[in-house]
């Protein structure tokens, strides 16, 4: 058991590292050109930057985990509950942590810019979780069948590159982001809802997964 926390610790670590990676990279694009005096609103922009550079390692994570992470951690001796347990503990810690961390720089912050992003935490919070459970369903989808899921990670590919050749065009900013969270926090409950039916259906569809999935040495 202590074996399988490190495991998953590590690469929860990871992931944050990733969406951190992430999120000063387009803090430096954002900040190109910009005065001494803006530094606080660029810095108030981090939290929504790291958000969506974890929500795309949060998915990467979990679409491969099907594939590679859990196959490896039953051929080392795990067994399906510890893997189950192990794969839960790293989406809760991967969405926990850059929220957590968004936390205390918005508190740190001075100005509006940072007290608007202190209100809308729980819509930060949406594309961490639904990056979790989209992730595991497409990684499943793709073990069944492997049309869909190549289909599925090839749209995500291609929203990726639209979104990364906007920030190089500097048409995304930190207001942007602002904008676009002040958007998702005004559809709250009922995104909270379709997640809260997704993520039953992948925790129901992963159990079975386990259940019937061969140990390879």
């Amino acid at each position: 058991m202590v074996r399988g926390i490190r495991f998953w610790g590590r690469y929860t670590l990871e992931t944050l590292a990733g969406g951190l990676i992430v999120a000063l990279a387009l803090l430096v694009l954002s900040g190109v050109g910009a005065g001494a005096g803006s530094l606080p609103l660029i810095l108030a922009g981090l939290p929504y930057y790291m958000a969506m550079g974890s929500a795309l390692s949060i998915l990467m994570v979990c679409y491969s985990t099907h594939l590679l992470y859990i196959p490896l951690v039953l051929s080392m001796g795990s067994t399906r509950r510890e893997a189950f347990a192990g794969f839960l503990l790293f989406r809760v810690g991967a969405v926990v942590l850059p929220l957590l961390l968004s936390l205390v720089l918005w508190l740190l912050l001075p100005g509006q810019a940072a007290q608007v992003g202190l209100s809308q935490l729980p819509a930060v919070a949406l594309p961490l979780l639904f990056a979790a459970t989209l992730g595991s369903l497409m990684g499943l989808a793709y073990r069944r069948l492997k049309m869909l899921g190549i289909v599925l990670i090839m749209l995500l590919a291609a929203a990726v590159g639209a979104g990364t050749s906007l920030v190089f065009l500097g048409e995304v900013t930190a207001d942007t982001f602002s904008a676009l969270f002040s958007a998702v926090d005004a559809a709250l409950v009922p995104s909270l809802a379709v997640w809260a039916v997704l993520a039953a259906a992948d925790l129901l569809t992963l159990h079975f997964s386990l259940r019937r999935r061969e140990v390879r040495l």
